[in-house]
């Protein structure tokens, strides 16, 4: 909740709508949380960008909060990373070999993670034992975020 403040974006999914995902962006966010379970909540109020008469006030909802955002990044699927003491690396296939290269990372979501330095796009990342990223797609977000990388996806990292 630190990450989070007022005029973030916001995607919003509710219960009531499962195949409908609504933009908004944070209006406020209370500052006393509560506590349940051992487990505290803040609440956030969330404005969405479209008027629909069919959403009513305390429908089941969940939110992903955009705290941060790059444009035109590199990314592989977070799986491709592997982590230890000497730091980032993701396995290269060229001409049927596969090696290990280090990389520097950058901001991740639940799927993707950003390689700052030590690949390039269109190189073939190893995601796995034995499967292969190779496509490179430019997408964009529900806000006009352009990005660019292998995988395809999002560039910002939900909160």
């Amino acid at each position: 909740i630190s990450k989070v403040s007022v005029g973030d974006r916001a995607t919003v999914t509710l219960d009531a709508f499962t195949d409908q995902t609504f933009t908004g962006k944070v209006l406020s966010i209370d500052k006393v949380g509560t506590s349940s379970s051992g487990v505290t909540a803040y609440p956030v109020v969330i404005g969405l960008d479209l008027d629909n008469k069919k959403i009513l006030p305390n429908m089941s909802a969940s939110a992903s909060i955009l705290t941060d955002r790059e444009s035109n990044v590199l990314f592989v699927p977070s799986g491709a990373v592997s982590e230890s003491d000497s730091g980032s690396t993701v396995k290269v296939l060229k001409d049927k070999q596969v090696s290990i290269r280090t990389v520097t990372t950058g901001m991740s979501n639940e799927t993707q993670i950003e390689i700052k330095s030590g690949l390039k796009e269109g190189e073939l990342v190893v995601t796995g034992s034995s499967s292969l990223s190779s496509n490179v797609s430019n997408t964009s977000s529900p806000f006009g975020i352009s990005t660019r990388g292998m995988g395809g996806g999002m560039g910002s990292r939900p909160q």
